[in-house]
């Protein structure tokens, strides 16, 4: 879980409230009334206190709607099938900033980029260097699904469905030159306060401006982002616990196995102190014995728990069969309760009457 939290996704996303609006069709049947109303959404949000800065998107990173359309690039001479699909969005102007997502080459959208105006998009990192390679795709015409959209910048590269997957090509075309009707967009808006204090706000701003309009429950981008990664936190937590628990058992279990095999010895440690054996010699031969094992153990066991490691790769992201920490850790804590096993019952045998012990035997 660690690793998977460590990469960086392309995006900031701490204090960013994602709040999905859907227009009703009934208030607004036409294009241009829903383009209108998605203008003052934005507006009223924008001006709100607390807000840095709000975007629509039709999509957003985890949140499991993607879309595909077909591409066309001109001079570029396709390898599979594949090649002629594209992941898409529709984003309006300050997207990519409320994602603190950094503009490479190019410009970025802005609200002048409507239907009437030429059509423009971006790409990310990876379309650029698949369809584009050695070769600046700035001021390129593509067709998506037969409509002309000329590329004006290119983007970071964001992960929009999967942390351990490299992110795929994508393009982002404006939300005011419209690929579909629109009904449904969900609204980022990045605060400077917590994101959550200010969504009882927006949806009271979003429905002064917009009455026929349904806003879904408030979520931020970081629960999302989790959310996307249940399975993994629920994986995570069970190899926890039972690794945990399998350590513990190892470690009680090899503690009195110990504990009992050096037990069982006190008549022959008894005879080799009647005969003039010091304690620091039991103690030692004690020891020794106990580190043969301990030496055979780790031989048999570390090239083991590596193979039998590969049976749960697939499912841990970032940590492979022969991690070192993990190794040292197990390995460490359970040679270390070895030796309390067999030193602290040596230390009593050394103190032993020997007659009395053998009496007793």
């Amino acid at each position: 879980m660690r690793n998977l939290h460590s990469i960086d996704p392309g995006f900031s996303a701490g204090q960013v409230a994602l709040m999905q609006i859907n227009l009703l069709e009934s208030g607004y049947p036409e294009s241009p009334a829903r383009l209108a109303a998605w203008d003052r959404i934005l507006s009223v949000v924008r001006v709100t206190p607390g807000v840095q800065s709000a975007a629509l998107s039709a999509a957003t990173p985890f949140d499991t709607s993607g879309r595909h359309a077909g591409f066309i690039v001109p001079g570029y001479r396709r390898t599979s099938d594949a090649d002629s699909l594209i992941n898409l969005d529709h984003v309006s102007e300050d997207y990519f900033k409320t994602l603190n997502t950094p503009l490479l080459r190019g410009r970025d959208l802005s609200s002048s980029d409507v239907d009437s105006a030429p059509h423009v998009a971006l790409l990310n990192q990876a379309a650029a260097r698949h369809y584009f390679p050695g070769r600046d795709p700035i001021g390129v015409e593509v067709h998506i699904n037969d409509a002309a959209y000329r590329i004006a910048g290119v983007v970071q590269d964001i992960h929009q469905s999967d942390l351990r997957e490299p992110a795929t090509p994508f393009i982002s075309l404006p939300v005011r030159q419209p690929y579909d009707r629109n009904f449904r967009l969900t609204l980022l808006v990045r605060t400077t306060l917590p994101p959550t204090a200010l969504t009882a706000t927006l949806t009271r701003r979003i429905h002064t401006v917009a009455p026929d309009s349904l806003v879904k429950e408030p979520i931020t981008l970081s629960e999302q982002i989790d959310e996307s990664i249940v399975n993994e936190r629920l994986i995570s937590t069970l190899v926890g616990i039972f690794g945990l628990l399998a350590l513990v058992l190892s470690a009680v279990g090899l503690y009195g196995l110990i504990a009992y095999t050096v037990a069982r010895r006190t008549p022959e440690f008894a005879v080799r102190l009647a005969v003039g054996a010091l304690p620091q010699q039991v103690i030692g031969s004690v020891l020794l014995g106990t580190l043969q094992l301990l030496g055979i153990g780790l031989f048999i066991g570390v090239p083991s728990s590596i193979l039998l490691a590969r049976a749960v790769r697939s499912l841990i992201y970032g940590v492979t069969p022969t991690d070192l920490s993990a190794q040292l850790i197990a390995s460490t804590m359970l040679s270390t309760v070895s030796l309390i096993a067999c030193v602290l019952p040596a230390i009593r045998i050394s103190k032993i009457d020997p007659a009395s012990a053998l009496r007793t035997e």
